[in-house]
């Protein structure tokens, strides 16, 4: 069992985009679909809303989650499938990147 679970985290990782490339290079990854892994850091819902988000970390840097479902557990790892969108562009430059959860 314990090798099985082993598997998967190094499985999870593999697959990942990291976290710092996407940030880094945010014109690469717009509206495009990617895999994200890493501790869960924080996260929030709007009241009365289904709309929350949560910060992701991985060991390249973190990134806001944008979600319309429940909020995963704070310290615990997870594997992200969303879209990497910028709340807006200035000159080339993209600021406020975030996944939108798929």
């Amino acid at each position: 069992f314990l090798a099985a679970l082993f598997f998967l985290f190094l499985s999870c990782e593999k697959i990942a985009t990291p976290i710092g490339e996407i940030k880094s290079s945010p014109a690469k990854y717009e509206n495009k679909t990617v895999l994200v892994y890493g501790e869960v850091v924080s996260g929030s819902k709007l009241p009365q809303s289904e709309t929350g988000s949560f910060v992701i970390r991985d060991g390249t840097g973190e990134i806001k989650v944008m979600t319309d479902g429940s909020l995963p557990k704070i310290g615990g790892k997870k594997l992200v499938k969303g879209i990497v969108q910028s709340n807006f562009v200035i000159f080339g430059k993209h600021f406020g990147v975030v996944i939108k959860q798929q």
